[in-house]
C-alpha cells in the first residue's frame, strides 16, 4: 500500500484565554499556535514520538512529534471527514536559553512526507543513524550538506525534491534568546528535568485521510509511518544539520492501537 502525504499548514485560531503556568508569557498573541493549543488542552493526542539529537558539542536537544486523530463528524478537512493533526516541538536545556550561544543560535525544522519504510537503527543506536533504511544514501548526503538558517530565515528546500521528495520549510528560524512562549512539559512526552519546549512553526493536517468515520486505515498508517525531519542550526561556530526519522508510535492511554503494518527496510529507499 502506497500513500502520498499532503501536508497542509493549518492556521489554527489563537485566543487570549488564561493558560496554565507551564507556558510562560503565552497570553502574548505572538506565541506560536502549538504552544497555545497545547497549553489550553485543545488537542487530545493519540500518539507521540520523541528523539534526542546533538547539534555539536552541546547537551542533547529533543524533537517531539504529537499526533491527534480528528474525526468529530461535523467538520470537513479539505473534503475529508477525518484528518491527523500534527504538532512538533524542539526542547532545549533551560541553561542554554539566553546564554551567549543560545542568543546567537538560529534553528530551522523541515519535515518530509511519511514513508512506508522501517528504520534499520537498533534501540540504543545513535539517532543520527535513524534514517538508514528510510531515506536513500543520496538523500541523506544531500540533507547533511543543506545550508543552515540565513538572516533569520529558513532556506527553501525545493531543490532537493529529486533526491528526497516533498518537504515543508519552517519559514522563520527559531531563536533561543528567551523562554517566552515555551513550556516546561509536553503531554505524553518524557523529557529530562530542566528542559523547555518551543513549538515549531509547522503544525498541520496530514492528508489524505479516512473519509469514513468508521475506517482507521489512514490513522493506522500515520502512527506507523517513519517521518523524516531535518534540523539545521547556525551560530558563530558554523552550521550543523541533523537528520532524524521517527514514527509517532507511542500510543497514548485510551487511544486505538493500530494494526500491525509490514514495511520494507532498504538503504536504497526513495
Amino acid at each position: 500500500m502506497t500513500h502520498a502525504t499532503k501536508l497542509l499548514i493549518a492556521a489554527w485560531a489563537v485566543t487570549q484565554a488564561a493558560l496554565p503556568t507551564a507556558a510562560q508569557s503565552s497570553r502574548n498573541s505572538s506565541c506560536r499556535p502549538g504552544i497555545v493549543n497545547v497549553a489550553n488542552e485543545r488537542f487530545h493526542f493519540n500518539s507521540t514520538g520523541s528523539m534526542s539529537f546533538d547539534i555539536g558539542g552541546q547537551d542533547e536537544w529533543y524533537l517531539s512529534y504529537l499526533l491527534e486523530d480528528a474525526r468529530p463528524g461535523f467538520v470537513r478537512y479539505d473534503d475529508w471527514a477525518t484528518a491527523q493533526l500534527l504538532q512538533s516541538f524542539i526542547s532545549v536545556p533551560e541553561s542554554f536559553i539566553g546564554s551567549a550561544r543560545g542568543n546567537e543560535t538560529n534553528a530551522c525544522l523541515y519535515i518530509m512526507r511519511g514513508l512506508n519504510k522501517t528504520s534499520e537503527v537498533e534501540p540504543g543506536d545513535d539517532a543520527s543513524e535513524s534514517c538508514k533504511g528510510v531515506l536513500s544514501d543520496e538523500c541523506i548526503e544531500r540533507l547533511q550538506n543543506f545550508e543552515g538558517p540565513t538572516d533569520g530565515d529558513c532556506p527553501n528546500m525545493t531543490d532537493i525534491e529529486e533526491e528526497c521528495g516533498f518537504a515543508v520549510s519552517d519559514s522563520r528560524a527559531m531563536n533561543f534568546s528567551d523562554a517566552s512562549c515555551t513550556m516546561d512539559e509536553l503531554p505524553h512526552i518524557n523529557l529530562p528535568e530542566g528542559y523547555r519546549s518551543y513549538a515549531t512553526e509547522f503544525s498541520g493536517l496530514l492528508l489524505p485521510a479516512d473519509n469514513d468515520l468508521e475506517s482507521f486505515e489512514m490513522y493506522d498508517l500515520r502512527v506507523r509511518q517513519s517521518i523524516p525531519f531535518l534540523i539545521t542550526t547556525r551560530d558563530s561556530e558554523g552550521t550543523h544539520a541533523e537528520i532524524l526519522c521517527m514514527a509517532p508510535n507511542n500510543v497514548t492511554d485510551g487511544s486505538r492501537e493500530p494494526e500491525e503494518l509490514e514495511f520494507e527496510s532498504t538503504s536504497g529507499a526513495q
